[in-house]
């Protein structure tokens, strides 16, 4: 068993360094060879390693960098290197262009202060990333701070701040996460929507239709309509690391003096919290199991937020840990 594995770990190999070899050579034929082609294994969310290409154009001020998870395993399907190539050239943005990015706006925290957005991610599985980046923890999670390069639908570029930048700025670490949570709303605006309505978009996901399994049945006869579980989706406009509105000033006691009750946060990825209303029927430990559940199943490993439950007390004003609630609430 032991030779069978490691023969399947050479094979793998082997494919991997095919795959780059062939990569390389297609994007300089489609790019010039005025490309900079550099392979890296990147540290990415919750400690997984990725395999990425750094493309630096003559004359160009940036160097775009892109994850190769998705082509890889496209290229283990049977799609051709140049088909690949095609597409990941397709990701740059033209020559005469910086995609949205401004290298002297980087230099005027001013400007940059404008554009960053909170991010949400799990503490102790992103412990090697934490020390090179300010950081504010929270429960279990760590709250830390993005620089939009672009958002749009279908596209995403961000710049996560490390230390070394604040030093470049000559702030700390509790003006750039003010900062940031007060930018973020307006850069990546929060949106709140029934679990059925954000199913029916293309917003969709397999965890989201587990998670209404789960708690969204039909009411018994003798429920009224107020009294029925009803499921709610928190993210931002872009679904693009939207659990981080959770944090947002307001956002969750908003929704909860809407609702007329205190709220189950269940994380549903980076991307979105899932609210329940506390109809006072939930068990805070069996939500986390099906958390827990829907994780293992439906959700890529570095997009897994939590496997907890929190809960937001609408009287406290704060989110505590789910796990932590008396019965009586």
């Amino acid at each position: 068993m032991t030779d069978w594995n490691l023969q399947a770990a050479d094979n793998a190999g082997e494919q991997i360094n095919t795959f780059r070899a062939g990569l390389e050579k297609e994007l300089r034929q489609i790019l010039g060879d005025g490309a900079n082609v550099i392979y890296r294994n990147d540290l990415g969310m919750n400690g997984l390693f990725h395999l990425t290409v750094t493309i630096r154009m003559n004359g160009s001020r940036i160097a775009p960098t892109i994850d190769l998870g998705e082509f890889l395993d496209a290229y283990r399907r049977g799609i051709s290197i140049a088909v690949i190539a095609e597409n990941i050239a397709g990701c740059l943005p033209p020559a005469e262009e910086d995609g949205g990015f401004d290298p002297d706006e980087w230099e005027d925290y001013s400007r940059v202060r404008t554009r960053l957005a909170v991010k949400l991610i799990h503490a102790e599985k992103n412990r090697m990333l934490l020390k090179e980046v300010p950081y504010a923890k929270i429960l279990d999670l760590a709250l830390l701070a993005v620089y939009i390069v672009d958002r749009s639908e279908h596209s995403h570029a961000t710049i996560t701040i490390r230390n070394t930048h604040l030093e470049r700025w000559g702030i700390g670490r509790d003006k750039l996460l003010r900062d940031a949570l007060r930018s973020s709303p307006l850069v990546m605006p929060a949106v709140v929507r029934s679990i059925d309505e954000a199913l029916s978009s293309a917003a969709g996901s397999i965890s989201g239709n587990m998670m209404q399994e789960a708690f969204c049945r039909p009411p018994a006869a003798e429920e009224t309509e107020e009294g029925a579980a009803s499921l709610f989706v928190l993210s931002n406009v872009f679904g693009y690391l939207g659990a981080s509105a959770a944090v947002y000033p307001g956002t969750l006691k908003s929704f909860a003096d809407a609702a007329g009750r205190d709220l189950f946060v269940l994380p549903s990825s980076v991307h979105e919290v899932l609210l329940l209303p506390d109809s006072r029927e939930n068990e805070p430990e069996g939500l986390s199991e099906i958390v827990r559940e829907i994780n293992r199943t439906a959700v890529a490993p570095e997009e897994v937020l939590s496997d907890h439950v929190y809960y937001f007390s609408r009287e406290r004003g704060l989110i505590l840990p789910g796990d932590r609630i008396s019965p009586d609430k």
